[in-house]
Parts: structure tokens; sequence; C-alpha cells
């Protein structure tokens, strides 16, 4: 089930750090995980791409600059991670301050929401785990 962030940020009555970058013309940004109760936007952010379902890894659900949600195909920190790559060649072009906040989710339980290639990089028993990880 989606979390969905309330308006605006009555929680925080100072100006937020990306809300003084934005006064100070810098370009906003903010990819991945989002555990704030504020939306991006209402914060400070330009522009958001946030997953909408915690630790979700495989189907995960986004949207982005509050439009509609979408499911990307794939493993989502590999789309999280084209999309990180696509802002900063977008950004080699422009001649102005910016500030990305890349949060990445994984790793993170569910450990086996992965594709098998990544499942299968390292031996089981060679990965010393702690008791409360749920594979």
């Amino acid at each position: 089930m989606p979390e969905y962030p309330y308006a605006g940020h009555p929680h925080l009555k100072d100006p937020t750090f990306v809300e003084i970058l934005r006064d100070h013309r810098y370009r906003t940004s903010v990819i991945g995980k989002w555990h704030i109760h504020s939306w991006p936007g209402n914060i400070g952010f330009d522009h958001y791409l946030i997953p909408r379902v915690h630790h979700c890894h495989t189907g995960q659900s986004f949207t982005q600059d509050g439009g509609p949600e979408f499911v990307p195909s794939g493993y989502s920190v590999d789309f999280e991670a084209q999309q990180v790559e696509n802002f900063l060649q977008k950004q080699k072009k422009q001649d102005s301050p910016f500030f990305l906040y890349y949060n990445i989710s994984v790793p993170h339980c569910p450990l086996n929401d992965a594709p098998e290639k990544y499942q299968t990089l390292y031996r089981p028993e060679d990965i010393p785990l702690r008791p409360n990880v749920d594979i």
C-alpha cells in the first residue's frame, strides 16, 4: 500500500536545507527512497522521482513530480540508477548549480526481491547475516 506524504510541512518550522538551496538558485532534485512526512516539492525540491511502497524492489510503483503512479519494468534499483545518470548528464549541459539527493533503498529486506544475478553473486555461506535478517 503506498504511503502518501502530507501536504505542506507543518512539522518543520524552519526552512529546509533544500529550500535554502532553491532560494540561492540551485536546481534541486530527489530520486529514490522517501521517508519524510512531506512531499518533496513541499520542502524545496524542484523535481522528484520517488517510490510509493517502502522496501519493494520489483514491480515498484513510482511518482514523478506528483504525476500519476507508474511501474517501470525490471528492478527498481536499476531504474533509479538510470534516472540518476540521466539527471547528471543533463546537468553537464547546464551552467548553474544543482543539488541531487539520491537515496538508494537496497540492500534492504526483503533481500530475495532482487534479480537472480544479484542473488547469486556471492555464496550464502560467505555472507554472515544477523539473526533478525528476513531474506
